[in-house]
């Protein structure tokens, strides 16, 4: 690795958001937004949620909307856990994915209070019927 790069990932329960070699990330954590370079000093950070930008090695920046995490910066590795994380090129596309994500959760959401209701109504159901034959 080049001495003005460093190694940055993202992990959430279900994936690796990223796993890329930069040279500057931009983010806010707790105590406020800051950016990290190479050779910066190692250190442990809360992050808000919030949306991040890097600088890959070809000088090409991308953007990450994050849900709160945590940040671990060590040697020439900054690893940021993080519960979901979306990447995209530039602040209009993650604008649209995340209304996505927001809109499939929705629905998921719909489904799930559906699926439950009908599954109360069932066992209400079984139960009076229960109670008719007793």
């Amino acid at each position: 690795m080049k001495n003005n790069l460093f190694k940055f990932t993202i992990l959430s329960p279900l994936e690796t958001i990223l796993d890329e070699e930069v040279k500057k990330i931009s983010l806010k954590g707790k105590e406020g937004s800051y950016s990290i370079f190479p050779n910066h000093l190692d250190y442990i950070s809360s992050i808000k949620t919030n949306v991040l930008y890097y600088v890959d090695k070809h000088n090409k920046t991308y953007y990450v909307a994050i849900n709160e995490g945590i940040l671990v910066k060590c040697g020439n590795h900054v690893k940021l856990s993080v519960f979901s994380g979306i990447k995209g090129t530039d602040i209009k596309e993650l604008e649209k994915k995340i209304a996505e994500n927001i809109r499939q959760a929705e629905e998921a959401k719909k489904a799930y209070i559906t699926s439950v209701t009908n599954l109360e109504y069932f066992v209400f159901d079984q139960l009076m019927n229960f109670k008719r034959f007793k």
